[in-house]
């Protein structure tokens, strides 16, 4: 598990939360800095007014279309599993507090 969290001020404005993601298949020093330079031009430009609240909701709609992210709940039901199977046996993150399946494969 890799916990991606950022230390600088300004960071924590756009990733209050930790974000825990289970890696598989990345190089992780070409992620960690891509992941770095996308939060901080993401960061950059919101505090510089030139992304709004509209843009980091579409930003997250974005993420979660590629990441195929939904709810234990959803997942097990769209997929006909039980929500302990889907636990157990799917990729899980957490995000503010709540769990959820990324499935992205």
């Amino acid at each position: 598990m890799i916990k991606v969290s950022q230390t600088d001020s300004h960071m924590l404005k756009l990733t209050p939360t930790t974000i825990i993601i289970n890696s598989k298949n990345w190089t992780m020093s070409e992620t960690i800095e891509n992941t770095k330079k996308l939060l901080d031009f993401t960061a950059s430009k919101f505090e510089q007014g030139e992304l709004d609240n509209d843009s980091l909701v579409q930003l997250i709609a974005l993420c979660i279309d590629y990441g195929n992210i939904m709810s234990i709940q959803d997942y097990a039901k769209k997929y006909g599993m039980s929500y302990n199977g889907v636990k157990k046996f799917r990729n899980i993150i957490l995000i503010a507090g709540k769990k959820f399946v990324l499935d992205n494969d």
